[in-house]
Formats: C-alpha cells, structure tokens, sequence
C-alpha cells in the first residue's frame, strides 16, 4: 500500500501564487503572477480573491499589484518566534532591558532581510518607528550591519545587489555611506562583537 497521503489538488495550486509572491522582489500584476506560476489569469483570479479575503494576500487600488497582505506576515512572524533560538533570545532581551533601560528588538534573517520579531519596551524613547515585523537595512541599521559583519561576505553582497531588502528602516542612512565606510564599520563589528556608537556604555 502506498504511504503517500491523500492531499488537495486545488490548494496546492493555488499555493503555487503565494510561493512567487514570497519570492517576487516586490508587488506583482496579477498577469505575470499568474505566468509565474504556470497558469493563466482567469485561473488565478478566484485563488486572489479567496486569498484577500483572509488577508493572505493584499491588493494596491491604486496600481492593481498584490502583495503579501497581513496573514502572511503574521504566520512568518509566528514561524520565527516558535524556532527554539527566537525563543532563548526572548528571555535574554527581556533581562536586558532591565539592565540598561532601553528598549530592545530581537531581530532575525527573513527573506527581506533582518527582520524584527518582538520588542521589549524600555522606558527610553525610542527615535525610530520600530515595529514587529519592520525590516532593517543591511547597511544602514547597527541591526543590519551585525549580520552584514557575521553572515558569509558572498551572500550579503548577493543579496545587496539582487535588490530583495525591502527595508523599511535604515534605507537613506545605508545610501549615503561609501565603500571605505561600510568596510571599516564591519571591521569594527568584528573585532568587538557588537554595533555601537563610542559614548555608549553597556553593562559587564
């Protein structure tokens, strides 16, 4: 007797979609979406619609492109948070707060790039508008730059010039630092562990 398991035709699919517009580099028309995935238009219209409404996927008015929409955001989020290294970290930037009274985000590599996936509020204001699920820049951010520094060279600079970052924080900072810069920042990283300007003092 087979072990294959008995699934649904039409899920898998539709989830043929949802697979390019995770690896899309942006918004997508629902034309090349559908050639993306092997289909035409009309067969994927309906798989849209049903995805919109649960909030899998969202559609720009304006410009008629989807995108992932605020279900598919969470259930990414959620996988991350339950990964057992997410987990360790949890309670480890919870003790931190205490110690220096700031708040602290916990950060990890997405598809996009460091990406946030939970803060712990200190009583500092914080000058950015930081949330669950932003995603900073590589270049731009201390965050983006940690993993710059400690992730293999040849992927962080495929993943620069393939343009797949949607940062939302860090962006403008990253576009106005030169070659020379970004090299002796990393360099620094390195050699001490950790991302910060010279007059802050963290706790032994």
């Amino acid at each position: 007797m087979s072990t294959e398991q008995r699934g649904i035709g039409s899920v898998e699919v539709g989830g043929q979609l949802l697979r390019v517009l995770t690896e899309a580099d942006g918004p997508m028309m629902l034309r090349d979406l559908a050639a993306s995935a092997g289909m035409t238009a009309a067969k994927a219209h309906p798989y849209m619609v049903s995805y919109m409404r649960l909030g899998l996927i969202e559609q720009d008015r304006a410009s008629g492109r989807y995108e992932l929409g605020p279900l598919a955001l969470q259930m990414g989020l959620a996988s991350m948070r339950r990964l057992n290294p997410v987990r360790v970290a949890t309670e480890a930037i919870a003790e931190l707060v205490l110690q220096i009274n700031q708040t602290v985000a916990l950060s990890v590599w997405g598809n996009h790039g460091p990406t946030v996936v939970r803060i712990e509020e200190g009583t500092g204001a914080v000058h950015v508008n930081m949330r669950v699920g932003s995603i900073m820049s590589v270049l731009g951010t201390a965050t983006g730059r940690v993993f710059a520094a400690f992730l293999p060279p040849k992927m962080i600079e495929n993943f620069i010039e393939s343009g797949v970052g949607r940062a939302s924080v860090g962006d403008e900072a990253e576009r106005q630092m030169t070659r020379k810069q970004i090299d002796a920042s990393l360099a620094e990283i390195r050699e001490k562990g950790l991302h910060a300007p010279s007059n802050v003092r963290y706790p032994e």
